[in-house]
């Protein structure tokens, strides 16, 4: 596959990378992934479920890339949906990545493809979590067409916790003139109050 122009690899060598620096954490830890709780944001989401297997304690997913089986971009499927679309942030509006999880969903959700990348044997991350049966917490925000994922993956595992933000964008903060703030405190209370609800010490 072609580099990112971002990291300067490409997709697959960036699930490899992360699949060594799991295994070099855990190795030094001593602490095995059934008692790691993985976070992940954007495609880094989806390698902390592919490169753990599902095997992990429990996932937070942050605004997860390719997190169902849709391989097109968020805007060209929000171009071409004709479904009225949900308000799944309860925003109030209607978004186009929520015209566009609302015609996947009445289309019926099946894979683009037998692996997210074929080539290297790197299977969707929606199929892994389907298997896991660890707990998963899945934020998505409202201003965010990545967040196409979230109502897609909330069907194929109902199970999950998805939490709708309907006023932050990809970074999970506010966004100003195309600008990015931190991720919200919002968020992060979210997140700790799923961890100490889901976790506690032995």
């Amino acid at each position: 596959g072609r580099a990112s122009p971002r990291t300067g690899c490409s997709i697959h060598e960036t699930f490899d990378l992360a699949a060594s620096a799991m295994d070099a954490l855990l190795d030094r830890s001593g602490v095995p992934i059934t008692r790691t709780i993985m976070l992940g944001h954007s495609l880094g989401a989806a390698r902390a479920a592919v490169v753990t297997n599902g095997n992990a304690a429990g996932y937070v997913l942050l605004a997860g890339a390719y997190l169902s089986p849709t391989a097109d971009r968020p805007t060209q499927l929000a171009a071409t949906a004709t479904a009225e679309g949900n308000d799944f942030d309860g925003s109030g509006a209607i978004t186009g990545w929520e015209r566009a999880a609302a015609q996947r969903l009445a289309d019926g959700i099946t894979r683009d493809r037998a692996k997210f990348l074929p080539d290297h044997d790197i299977p969707w991350a929606s199929d892994v979590l389907l298997d896991s049966n660890a707990p998963i917490l899945a934020i998505w925000g409202g201003l965010d067409p990545v967040s196409i994922h979230g109502p897609l993956l909330e069907q194929l595992r109902q199970k999950t916790d998805t939490v709708y933000v309907p006023d932050v964008g990809h970074q999970l903060g506010p966004e100003s003139a195309g600008l990015a703030g931190p991720i919200a405190p919002k968020v992060v209370d979210r997140i700790v109050e799923w961890l100490s609800v889901r976790f506690t010490a032995d």
